[in-house]
């Protein structure tokens, strides 16, 4: 393997220029688009050259400038998706204690119990979810009890 040779990056891209042209003229256009399609790096180490003169400051501060944009964009991020997390468990925590209400309506329910205990029970566990959530869980306010369809048809 041969020894690194020295080149500054002005010497490289010129060698990189010449070696894409002398391929096109040979007609190997796949290995000038590959030469054409290397970094700096790349070429540099495809030819085994070692650069004598890094990338430009103001790229490096650019780099550096874009990656603490980068950074701060993603700790706002991250702020943003704690908070909607907060408000999602603060969501769960109001939705367990409805559900809990609820089975707390029924968990004293038994075959013992009379239709009219039961839905009691029923209607108790409707209004725990009502007070949640008026439209998702609407209670109709008027009478549907068998009793009152059955007094409407013998009226009829």
């Amino acid at each position: 393997m041969s020894k690194e040779q020295p080149a500054t990056r002005e010497q490289l891209k010129a060698m990189k220029a010449s070696a894409v042209t002398m391929l096109r003229r040979f007609g190997r256009d796949d290995d000038a688009d590959r030469f054409e399609a290397m970094s700096d790096s790349e070429y540099a180490e495809h030819k085994n050259l070692t650069l004598t003169n890094p990338a430009p400051k103001s790229t490096t501060k650019s780099v550096k400038g874009s990656k603490k944009k980068m950074s701060m964009n993603l700790k706002e991020q991250l702020v943003d998706i704690e908070n909607e997390n907060d408000d999602l468990d603060d969501d769960l925590q109001d939705v367990l204690e409805v559900a809990d209400e609820a089975w707390n309506c029924f968990v004293k329910c038994d075959e013992t119990m009379s239709k009219e205990q039961l839905l009691d029970a029923i209607e108790a566990a409707c209004e725990a979810f009502n007070e949640y959530d008026e439209v998702r869980f609407p209670i109709d306010e008027e009478d549907d009890s068998p009793e009152a369809n059955e007094s409407d048809d013998v009226a009829a």
